[in-house]
């Protein structure tokens, strides 16, 4: 009984590491930092690593939700509301009528994915194996599923049970578009997220040619605590001015961690691109 019993602690033991090596579970000790960062106008070429300039990090210590490993800690800052998407405002000259947006193209990840244009990679190898975007029904906004960056490839993680691994360099990229004959286009999707601030970034970006992209990410407490509740999502639109008229557009999201510190990171869904011919 106690070569048994000793045996089992010791299987307890090693079970309790492999975490470590491949993401961490949904109980973390401590986070950066509350509050939230926004960034625009970087540039991010496909396959080449992105190198964060050197900042030094300030540790707050959080205890974990003793009800459920799959609650977030406590204290987090709390968002703004949701972001929404603005009615066309009519112009101020009478008479003149307001031209629609047309939908181009639209994603909501519930069927097979990636499909089509779509495509995903680990653009670096995320610690303890590689991890990219694929489609999971943890959350969503509409539908139930979206999409998240840890849970595709070969080592991919259920973000009901993980949160993303540190070192990652998570690439989904869409195209290309043909947006030559119109005048106006946006891309529009909704979000949730909650990473690093400041380390841990959720990019989204445009490109003329798939492979030099423009970007603007974010990191931090961006959303409100759980993204099953579909008020917590938050929408972005990114207007295109300098890619109207070009046959050939591509967009891409990525995530990107560093070596320590994790949470639940971004949730994608309902992805979609409007133009005004």
């Amino acid at each position: 009984m106690k070569t048994k019993l000793g045996f089992v602690v010791l299987v307890v033991m090693l079970l309790a590491a492999v975490p470590a090596a491949v993401g961490a579970d949904r109980a973390p000790g401590v986070i950066q930092q509350t509050g939230s960062v926004e960034q625009t106008g970087i540039p991010r070429v496909l396959g080449q690593p992105y190198v964060e300039p050197k900042v030094q990090k300030t540790y707050i210590a959080l205890e974990a939700d003793p009800g459920s490993t799959k609650v977030a800690p406590d204290g987090r800052a709390q968002p703004a509301a949701p972001d929404e998407i603005k009615p066309e405002v009519a112009p101020e000259a009478e008479g003149v009528s307001v031209i629609p947006w047309r939908l181009l193209l639209g994603e909501g990840f519930e069927g097979a994915w990636p499909w089509g244009l779509w495509s995903t990679w680990d653009n670096n190898g995320a610690t303890g194996g590689s991890v990219c975007w694929d489609d999971d029904d943890w959350a969503a906004k509409p539908g139930r599923w979206s999409a998240w960056p840890a849970n595709g490839c070969a080592n991919g993680l259920d973000p009901a049970f993980w949160f993303y691994p540190n070192q990652m360099d998570s690439w989904m990229r869409w195209g290309p578009f043909n947006l030559a004959g119109y005048w106006q286009a946006r891309l529009n999707f909704n979000w949730w997220n909650q990473s690093e601030i400041n380390f841990d970034w959720f990019w989204w970006c445009a490109s003329h040619d798939g492979w030099n992209f423009t970007c603007s990410r974010m990191s931090g407490q961006n959303s409100a605590w759980p993204p099953q509740d579909r008020t917590h999502w938050r929408n972005k639109i990114l207007n295109l001015p300098g890619y109207v008229g070009d046959p050939s557009v591509w967009f891409a999201f990525i995530f990107t961690s560093d070596i320590n510190v994790v949470d639940d990171g971004p949730l994608v869904d309902r992805v979609w691109i409007q133009v005004k011919p």
